[in-house]
């Protein structure tokens, strides 16, 4: 059999999630009896009956998350399912076009182009049998996401054979397989069936986006100015004439100033680990070019390569195997001390296993011996089992150097951050949101093991509302992750993963700063997540000296605090469309970064930023006037305060703020 049942939503104003894909899907007219044919048994949109022709248009407001249920019937001859040594096929729900809307096949109006088979219906994550059988029914209960735009809006859905894996019997979610895992795949698959319509309303939504307010002397986005960008150089392993992979080298950075005997500088030089991801890594240097290049639209022509100053041997692989297991272990982000030459780093991983990371050291550091090339001495240090609550995944991405200013004032000259929190696979050991711990160093640059949580978020999964603030424009598809209520209103996800972070003392302009790869749009454990088809953007987060002193000092909790601020930045890249990718291991991420409070410079280590290798960008902090704050970029004037201790927070991605912010400063005059 092959028809329509048409369903109409109603929309209002809001982020639009729109990102058609051109493509013709194919039409197979079948008739019943045929291999691969469906009917539908009934849909419901937020638990209502729906049935075309009967019920009134579906009424929602922009970006509205609904729940879709739909009962599909197996009405062909062949089985559903995974195994295709057994003559299944598979199965799932793809987006058809709208042409009222110029809208192609595959299009993600809705929130997503595909429902996924076997993922999101009665049967269970991981079963050894997901098959539909003829004459059997397969019942999809998934959220999907309103339009942004008012009006009248068409939804269409319509069964597709899915491809399957290459090896019989394989389960549907493994993407090392070339057929299942190529994106290009999915938009010629043949459509086949009865096919869903749904026609709705979309009107505006209530409330508006918070304008935000400056904080004197609080760092925020707009102290900050891009300046170039270098590249790195391709580093022999030891012992292998192979090239450094850097795709897979989630490096960190540190500098060392070469000085005269004065203490001038003459030079500045960073330190990076090249390699893969367990078997082969070396720590080099480089020295920073003195003219940067920017990256202009996808072009980074300009942009000069760092010579290559030394490569180090001895202990220089620091990453340290667990003794077996696929964990996916890197190198954390480190810090250097010229005082005592020590360099410090962690072991970090994505995927570590709830009984594995704890019983490995934290904290690695070593002694750098220039004038033999070589990195001695290597020691480690682990973090204490007694830590009052913090979870131990938001301690294992690496280290940050704490100015004297904070250190002094608030933590007893604790000069050492370990964090730095973030999300990650096996997310019930994470920080669910920024996080780092302080510990002192000696003078010889001994860890000491006054290990202090100052800030971190709870490790509870299933519970959202515990979880840091973020932007809400994404489609959560799991039970562990609650839908935003609006486009400005999210909770961390964990999807949501953190690096690196520094602290920042410069000019009068204080703060803590960290670097955040979060997912948006479909997010799930599955695809449109972690493997296939994923959206991404960068954010950077805020939390002012103020609020981190009263934790340190117990005058406030130190679970869950408020950001003083956060945005979404887009950094300069040669690929381009740098938000999507289809393999986790490729997408762009800051997994390194420096503060030179000598220069004002902040440099970011952003993976896989220039192909499939590192960029390293460089902002500088800015000369803030206090009342009138330039916008990087911009000429214009954005709001600030005389109050002190004004709250910042909610401020969100100057993205979805701008059209808030420019009515704001017409309605005041402040710009024409």
């Amino acid at each position: 059999m092959f028809g329509k049942i048409k369903v109409v939503i109603v929309l209002s104003v809001g982020c639009l999630l729109l990102a058609p894909v051109v493509g013709d899907g194919l039409v197979i007219p079948l008739v019943a009896g045929d291999a691969m044919d469906s009917g539908i048994v009934s849909i419901k949109i937020n638990g209502v009956p729906y049935v075309y022709g009967v019920s009134p248009p579906i009424a929602l407001t922009a970006d509205e998350v609904f729940i879709f249920e739909v009962v599909v019937k197996n009405t062909g001859a062949t089985t559903w399912g995974k195994n295709k040594s057994e003559g299944e096929h598979g199965a799932s729900l793809l987006s058809r076009g709208d042409p009222s809307h110029d809208l192609n096949d595959y299009n993600e109006t809705f929130g997503t182009f595909f429902i996924l088979y076997p993922m999101q219906f009665g049967i269970p994550y991981g079963s050894n049998n997901p098959t539909i059988l003829p004459g059997k029914s397969w019942e999809i209960n998934t959220t999907l996401r309103a339009p942004g735009n008012t009006g009248s809006f068409t939804m269409r859905w319509q069964t597709a054979q899915w491809p399957l894996g290459m090896e019989p019997g394989s389960h549907i979610t493994n993407t090392g397989i070339s057929e299942y895992s190529n994106p290009n795949n999915y938009f010629n698959r043949p459509f086949f069936g009865e096919e869903i319509v749904v026609d709705f309303i979309i009107t505006q939504r209530n409330g508006q986006v918070p304008v935000p307010f400056r904080m004197r002397e609080v760092l925020d986005q707009f102290d900050f100015v891009y300046e170039g960008t270098f590249s790195l150089p391709r580093v022999n392993l030891p012992g292998t004439n192979t090239r450094a992979n850097k795709t897979y080298i989630n490096s960190g950075i540190t500098l060392r100033k070469i000085r005269d005997e004065q203490g001038k500088i003459l030079g500045t030089r960073m330190l990076a680990v090249a390699g893969t991801r367990v078997n082969e890594t070396v720590l080099y240097e480089v020295a920073v070019p003195e003219t940067l290049g920017k990256v202009v639209d996808t072009d980074a022509s300009a942009v000069p390569v760092a010579e290559l100053t030394i490569t180090f041997s001895g202990q220089s692989s620091l990453l340290i195997n667990s003794g077996g297991g696929s964990e996916g272990w890197s190198q954390g982000s480190m810090w250097y001390d010229e005082n005592t030459n020590m360099l410090y780093w962690t072991n970090w991983a994505n995927y570590p296993g709830s009984g594995r990371m704890p019983s490995l050291p934290t904290l690695y550091y070593a002694k750098l011996d220039f004038e033999n090339k070589q990195v001695i001495n290597r020691e480690s240090w682990r973090l204490p089992e007694n830590r009052d609550g913090a979870p131990f995944g938001g301690f294992i991405g690496g280290v940050t150097v704490i100015p004297d200013s904070f250190a002094n004032n608030y933590l007893n000259g604790q000069k050492l951050a370990i964090g730095f929190g973030g999300g990650g696979s096996i997310s019930s050991i994470r920080s669910w949101g920024p996080a780092f711990g302080t510990v002192s160093i000696d003078k010889n640059g001994t860890v000491k093991n006054d290990f202090n949580p100052l800030m971190y978020y709870p490790h509870d999964s299933l519970n959202s509302s515990t979880h840091c603030v973020r932007d809400g424009n994404y489609l959560a598809l799991q039970n562990w992750h609650t839908n935003p209520t609006s486009p400005w209103d999210g909770r961390w996800l964990d999807l949501d993963t953190i690096r690196t972070g520094v602290f920042i003392d410069y000019k009068g302009i204080k703060g803590y700063m960290t670097f955040v790869n979060q997912g948006i749009g479909r997010t799930g454990y599955d695809f449109g997540g972690r493997s296939f088809f994923q959206e991404r953007q960068h954010s950077w987060y805020f939390y002012d000296f103020e609020t981190l002193g009263k934790a340190a000092t117990g005058e406030i909790s130190k679970v869950g605090l408020t950001p003083s601020s956060y945005n979404v930045v887009n950094y300069p890249t040669t690929h381009v469309n740098p938000g999507r990718s289809t393999i986790s291991d490729t997408y762009m991420a800051v997994t390194g970064s420096y503060f030179d409070h000598d220069t004002g410079l902040l440099y970011l280590y952003v993976k896989a930023a220039y192909g499939n290798e590192p960029f390293v960008h460089v902002y500088k902090v800015i000369e803030r006037n206090e009342y009138n704050p330039q916008t990087p970029g911009n000429s214009k004037q954005v709001q600030t305060t005389d109050i002190k201790n004004t709250r910042q927070f909610p401020c969100l991605s100057i993205l979805v703020l701008l059209p808030c912010i420019v009515a704001y400063l017409r309605a005041t005059d402040m710009i024409a």
